[in-house]
């Protein structure tokens, strides 16, 4: 092997052992040595560098495991708040269905109570119509002006209240006929 071929590493070693006076084959073995210590150490800066590299991808994926719990607890989180909040509303619905019923209960009672006194109402209207245009029965008589004058502020009274009951919900043929009552009612009152 020639001088210019030879590594810088085993010119070291060969004078080394020169130094040292170690003979040449003893040279050789220490060659092998250091060229098997070199191949570890490359090995070595390797393992080095993957290790390096696992250590960055393992950090990566502490940090996206992290973030999962984070994301797990919050979402379990909204899962609590959600199903709360879903029994929140259903306990007002249920309230609401509640109160509708009553209030439905109480409306129905007080459409029959509207009935019963607008046909009462009806009836009294039609006597007073017939007292106020009978012949003769006002003229100079105080007991039918008296009557007309009383059963007209009944009227009113009645028709009160019935406003009072439908203020919240009006039915269509109870509101007909409280216009046809009202119109009675004009016409009773143009005659005193």
């Amino acid at each position: 092997m020639g001088e210019g071929k030879r590594t810088i590493l085993e010119q070291l070693v060969d004078y080394h052992f020169q130094l040292s006076g170690l003979t040449n084959p003893d040279a050789q073995f220490h060659v092998d040595v250091m060229r098997e210590i070199e191949q570890l150490n490359v090995e070595f800066a390797e393992l080095k560098e993957r290790h390096s590299k696992l250590d960055i991808a393992w950090a990566a994926q502490a940090e996206e495991l992290s973030e999962a719990r984070k994301k797990i607890e919050w979402l379990e989180l909204d899962k609590r708040q959600t199903v709360a909040e879903l029994e929140k509303w259903k306990s007002m619905v249920f309230d609401s269905d509640q109160k509708n019923l009553k209030l439905q209960e109480e409306l129905e009672n007080a459409n029959v109570e509207i009935k019963t006194l607008i046909d009462s109402d009806m009836e009294i209207a039609a006597q007073c119509c017939v007292a106020l245009d009978g012949e003769g029965l006002f003229a100079g008589e105080r007991g039918p002006e008296c009557m007309a004058l009383n059963r007209v502020a009944l009227l009113r009274d009645q028709i009160g209240r019935w406003r009072r009951f439908s203020n919240s919900a009006t039915p269509e043929e109870a509101g007909k006929v409280l216009d046809d009552f009202n119109v009675k009612l004009e016409v009773a009152e143009n005659m005193i």
